[in-house]
């Protein structure tokens, strides 16, 4: 009797070992599922990321040329502006010399 109901708490056991681990291998799967679909997110974040680097350096080569453009346009007013005062000056100037 002593050795049945020994026998009996034996198998409980076992049947207890034997669902943790069955708990413990759907875990560590549920856990390699998230681990590969955080590896296939991790990868397109990347893809997404040098997309963006690119778009960041062709938009900022666009504002570079588009800056340059209208500091050359406002370098060449102010010298336009700039030689007709002197022209204007000179020959003022010259105008009382004479």
């Amino acid at each position: 009797m002593k050795q049945k109901e020994t026998q009996q708490k034996v198998e409980k056991e076992l049947e207890d070992a034997q669902s943790e681990i069955k708990d413990a291998i759907k875990e560590e799967k549920k856990r390699g599922g998230s681990i590969s679909s955080l590896e296939k997110d991790s990868e397109q974040l990347n893809e997404s990321l040098s997309g963006l680097q690119e778009q960041t350096h062709s938009a900022k080569n666009r504002l570079l040329r588009k800056s340059l453009l209208w500091i050359g346009l406002a370098v060449l007013i102010v010298l336009i502006i700039g030689t007709v005062i002197f022209l204007y000056i000179y020959e003022k100037i010259k105008k009382l010399k004479e």
